[in-house]
């Protein structure tokens, strides 16, 4: 069973569109389309259960009473810090460390 939030990945863009209409309105469109793509990045990684540890990390941060939407975002820190250390190296992914970012959530 998939934990994405939507089983294809329009289908996710257009719940996350329609969740954070309401609640982000005041941000700048360039932060909210920044917000909706780190959102869109974990909600795909969820759905093609790649790596498997986002899923786990969801799992763990939801058995502590995380919301949700909540539990996504701290996922979507990690993955943002691992992009930005992409920016700044102008290398891939460290998976290792990525793996390990999530293993500490």
């Amino acid at each position: 069973m998939s934990r994405a939030l939507a089983a294809d990945p329009q289908a996710i863009r257009a719940a996350l569109a329609a969740a954070h209409l309401g609640e982000r309105s005041g941000l700048d469109p360039k932060a909210l389309r920044a917000h909706l793509i780190v959102h869109e990045l974990v909600e795909k990684q969820l759905l093609e259960d790649d790596p498997p540890e986002v899923g786990l990390a969801l799992d763990r941060l939801l058995a502590r009473g995380l919301e949700r939407h909540e539990a996504v975002h701290r996922i979507g820190v990690v993955v943002t810090r691992q992009a930005m250390g992409m920016l700044r190296s102008g290398g891939g992914l460290d998976r290792a460390a990525y793996l390990a970012e999530l293993a500490r959530l």
